[in-house]
């Protein structure tokens, strides 16, 4: 009985420390996932940005133009 339990202890252990190993790899690539998406995400608001700062000043011009003409 006591030879089946620390059987049973021992895969406990052993189911655990995969657990733990699991979780820490999942952590791990969770957060490059999130880092990735992060500059992801930058890298579009910023070409946006330039889009619409670019359209923005193409009107502008285009109204100064017939304003002062």
């Amino acid at each position: 009985a006591m030879k089946q339990q620390g059987e049973r202890l021992d895969k406990l252990h052993g189911k655990t420390s995969e657990l733990q190993e699991s979780s820490s790899q999942f952590r791990s690539t969770a957060r490059k996932a999130k880092s990735k998406a992060f500059w992801n995400y930058l890298k579009w608001l910023i070409v946006l940005l330039l889009l619409g700062i670019g359209v923005a000043v193409f009107i502008g011009y285009k109204v100064y133009n017939q304003v002062h003409s």
